[in-house]
């Protein structure tokens, strides 16, 4: 489902910090480090971005978000080269914790749960030459994988700790058992590597092997760790048909060559600081066609950008710049015709948006006479919301030719457009299908085309069948049996390719409810069932845009996008699908942030906060709400404005969070500035238009990012709150409310460390697990001891060292969800224990719990044990799996605390599974809670 956003939602910017970001990534001794800012700032020249079909996807707006969150606050920039040290920060971490004893963490189930129906960007993609079902893929931050289905299903082949972004892949045309993948992308993987948009690589990787298993290519490992080497953004690699040759394109140098392995490598074509991207291309005769760029912006270039051609193995190049082709200009691509490898083109993005875009084609066939030809005006522009060829400062572009017509020709940018006549013709723009053939939608609106996705990255062809074509783009990867065909019939092809970017996930309050959600990078909010069994259901987009915050709750899903966006939708029972979806943001709000944090009261969900830069908005009605589908913009509906509750007029919230018990309906809320420690508050009265608490940490650094807080489940006075920069204390903890705090990053800190994203507090029955997500995957630990906890990593042969952007826990039954920005989602089952050894008979337990039956599966009778922290009116009912009731083994009887087993004999019942439900009352009047799980009967 899809929704349209106001222009409101589109266009705000949270221009709390500069975009220093920018001016700090590189480390060349004659490298222009202001340079960069200049080519990020051309982005927004875009004419789309400030429209409402944008989607808000801007670069500019997500780089600030992540920038804001991760910078240093002593120098404002991000530490140069952070992704590889804090890889190697992270195994000495491991390699210490793994030498300890095993703990209760250690007894959790770990499963990849997807989504398994929707990608991620994809920049990598090839086919392999003798079976075109076989394909080598790459996420943009979420490692190499493989298929040998033609795409039907898919297995991840990155080791762990193995760099996750992907910016090609090749595979080796002497050697077809043999392949190569090059790391890094220079713009666009925000948050992946720890923020601003670029992700530096680790070189090369190469496989021996049809791409089961990937090593790193010796030479390309760079030791210096900052942007100072050719490996740290590799955008393209080729390898010679004629000699083995490779090639590579490094941004900020120009054409790389090696004939060993990148073991020694030369720079051919460009200079160190003279381009901000190259591309090239290698013919079936060895012949090579390459395009470097402009320099960065106060650089004088030694090296000419322009279009150039080898034909002796790259040892020399010859210009073959045609007068015409611009003078400056960012990124350009090549394509060959693989008819006529004569005859290529090479599509240019200038900085100008759509309306800067140029193409030439190029005819080679009489060199050293060339023929080029400008066929800029031929490129279709169809106007309206997203009817061009946006090009977003480079971030996506392609130009691809059908291997059996050089003119049918293929130019990628926000769209996927086409032509027969290599766009040298007069536009017919009452034929819309005959060019425009994906990203968006043809009715040039935000939906997108079917099947297919917007921000179009790669296109590559069926060997064996021309018209049979794979599209890689931002939302994963899509085939076509007929690319020729108007329109084009796409298909998804991405069951299991989870490479999803998340940004916050959400599960359902209730136990063995498999309901999730999560706010994704390019996909919207992408809502679900998990299984735990590999019956994979089907996700949808709840949202549209940058997914951000969402609440999988009791009495309906609440879901936001970039810049505050906030949507509620029903359920429609018992499927647990939405319906009768409303726009519900507080009107007259205003400052919102790019990921803009909601908090929902788990234990009355009529109450709902929003921030509004340093102060907040209340609604207590939000399941009442009278429906509203014709403002994008929210409701003045049930919304009140807290001008009182404010973390002060130098601060923005960032962070919010309820408790659930002990006291419940308690509100903690957290703010940032760039110049002052972070402000924490807490306020015991929901209903109150004062009477905040200052909490605020004495400890904490000046500029750290408020990026998640935490409340014990069964403790409301037990709190963590995660600062999400590097290089400041991190995790910080109290027990009584935020009287006190103590700093407990521990083993996790220092120079180098991870970036803390997320935490979740985990009583069991066997004590309680802390958890943090990092920017090097997940850890935990049973014992806070300040600057002494020693956090130990989990799931590392399952999650790896992915970026862990949320974590969401549920106590009822163990359950932790992790939310991933780069490989999707996973579901951690923890061993609660037994209620007894925790609580022997007689002592008070601290929660509502239902245990699993004992034996499981049983014939006929099996133990169900159950525990009640206070007095209740109790009923244990048993229901077949379509819902009828079969046996009541308690019915509305008043029962003590403490713990209570039952023997359930199942002699009158058929074989099959069985649900058993708990639903208890508090004497004291609290809420009733409902807790199921199922037992299996063979006789």
């Amino acid at each position: 489902m899809k929704h349209f956003f106001s222009k409101k939602y589109v266009i705000a910017l949270f221009g709390l910090f500069s975009l220093a970001i920018v001016t700090g990534l590189y480390y060349f001794s004659d490298f222009n480090e202001s340079a960069y800012g200049e080519y990020a700032e051309h982005f927004e020249a875009g004419e789309e971005h400030e429209d409402p079909a944008e989607r808000a996807k801007t670069q500019e707006q997500r780089q600030e978000y992540f920038f804001n969150m991760l910078r240093d606050p002593a120098t404002n920039s991000i530490p140069r080269g952070i992704r590889a040290k804090e890889l190697d920060f992270a195994r000495k971490v491991d390699r210490g914790a793994l030498l300890k004893s095993k703990t209760a963490s250690d007894e959790i189930t770990w499963t990849e749960v997807g989504p398994y129906d929707v990608g991620g960007r994809t920049r990598g993609i090839a086919l392999d030459r003798r079976d075109p079902d076989v394909i080598v893929a790459g996420g943009a931050s979420g490692g190499i994988w493989k298929s040998t289905d033609g795409g039907l299903s898919w297995d991840s082949k990155s080791e762990p700790d193995q760099n996750l972004g992907v910016s090609a892949v090749v595979q080796h045309p002497s050697n077809p058992d043999t392949w190569y993948y090059s790391t890094a992308e220079f713009f666009g993987s925000a948050g992946a590597r720890g923020g601003g948009g670029d992700f530096y690589g680790s070189g090369i990787f190469k496989s021996t092997d049809n791409g089961e298993n990937w090593f790193q290519l010796a030479g390309t490992a760079d030791n210096d760790r900052r942007f100072s080497s050719q490996f740290d953004f590799i955008s393209n690699i080729v390898i010679s048909p004629t000699t083995g040759t490779m090639f590579f394109t490094s941004n900020a140098f120009g054409v790389f060559r090696s004939t060993d392995d990148a073991l020694n490598t030369s720079l051919v074509l460009g200079q160190v600081n003279n381009h901000i991207y190259s591309d090239i291309a290698v013919t079936d005769d060895g012949t090579l066609y390459a395009v470097v760029s402009s320099p960065f912006s106060g650089v004088t270039s030694t090296s000419s950008p322009g279009v150039y051609m080898s034909t002796n193995d790259g040892l020399s190049w010859t210009d073959i710049t045609p007068s015409g082709f611009p003078g400056t200009h960012y990124r350009s691509v090549i394509g060959v015709a693989p008819s006529n490898e004569n005859i290529f083109y090479v599509f240019t993005d200038t900085g100008s948006g759509a309306s800067g875009l140029t193409l030439f084609r190029f005819d080679v066939s009489n060199a050293p006479t060339i023929v080029s030809s400008e066929r800029t005006d031929g490129i279709p522009n169809f106007g309206g919301d997203v009817g061009s060829l946006n090009p977003q400062g480079g971030y996506n572009l392609l130009v691809k030719v059908l291997p059996n017509d050089p003119d049918v020709v293929f130019l990628g940018g926000t769209n996927l457009f086409r032509s027969d006549d290599g766009f040298s013709g007069t536009v017919d723009e009452n034929n819309v299908d005959k060019y425009w053939i994906g990203g968006y939608d043809t009715d040039n609106d935000i939906s997108q085309y079917r099947n297919h996705h917007p921000d179009q990255h790669n296109l590559v062809f069926d060997p064996t069948d021309p018209k049979r074509a794979f599209s890689a783009h931002d939302g994963g990867i899509s085939v076509t049996n007929d690319i020729t065909a108007e329109p084009v019939a796409w298909i998804t092809r991405e069951e299991g390719y989870n490479v999803t970017q998340f940004y916050t996930v959400s599960i359902h309050p209730d136990a063995d409810d498999p309901r999730i959600a999560g706010g994704a990078q390019d996909n919207g909010t992408l809502y679900f069932k998990y299984s735990l069994t590999g019956d994979h259901g089907v996700s949808t987009d709840e949202s549209s845009g940058d997914g951000a915050f969402t609440y999988v709750g009791d009495n309906y899903l609440l879901t936001s996008a970039q810049n505050g966006f906030l949507l509620k939708q029903n359920y429609n029972f018992p499927t647990g699908s939405t319906f009768n979806w409303s726009y519900v943001a507080p009107l007259n709000a205003n400052n919102q942030l790019f990921i803009h944090p909601f908090v929902v009261n788990p234990t009355n969900e009529n109450f709902v906060f929003y921030p509004e830069r340093n102060f907040l908005w209340r609604n207590n009605s939000m399941t009442t709400l009278t429906r509203n589908t014709s403002d994008p913009d929210g409701t003045t509906e049930g919304w009140e404005k807290l001008t009182s509750v404010s973390v002060g007029v130098n601060h923005s919230i960032t962070a919010l969070a309820f408790s659930s018990s002990s006291p419940s309906d308690r509100l903690y809320f957290g703010g940032i500035s760039a110049n002052f420690p972070p402000k924490i508050m807490r306020m015991d009265d929901i209903t109150a238009s004062d009477g905040e608490i200052d909490i605020s940490i004495p400890q904490a650094d000046s500029g750290a990012y408020v990026h998640d807080i935490v409340v014990n489940p069964e403790d409301g006075d037990e709190v963590l709150v995660v600062m999400s920069n590097y290089d400041v204390e991190s995790v910080f903890h109290t027990d009584d409310a935020g009287a006190t705090w103590t700093a407990v990053g521990g083993t996790l800190e220092g120079v180098n460390g991870p970036s803390v994203r997320a935490a979740a507090i985990a009583p069991t029955n066997n004590g309680t697990i802390y958890f943090v997500g990092t920017s090097t995957g997940l850890y935990s630990t049973t014992a806070l001891n300040g600057n002494l906890t020693s956090w130990t990593p989990e799931a590392l042969d399952v999650v790896g060292k992915a970026v862990i952007a949320d974590l969401d826990y549920r106590a009822v039954d163990g359950v932790l969800a992790v939310g991933t920005h780069g490989r999707g989602m996973f579901i951690g089952q923890l061993n609660l224990g037994t209620a007894n050894e925790a609580n022997p008979l007689g002592d008070n337990p601290a929660q509502f719990r239902l245990n699993q039956n004992y034996p499981n599966p049983f014939n006929p009778s099996t133990n169900i044990s159950f525990t009640l922290p206070q007095n209740s009116n109790v009923s244990l009912i048993v229901y077949t799996m379509s819902g009828q009731r079969v046996a009541t083994l308690i019915d509305q009887d008043l029962m003590a605390s403490g713990n209570h087993d039952l023997t359930f004999n199942a002699d009158q019942l058929a074989s099959g599974t069985y649900i058993y439900r708990l639903q208890a009352t508090p004497q004291n009047g609290g809420s009733p809670i409902n807790i199921s799980k199922t037992m299996t009967l063979i006789k």
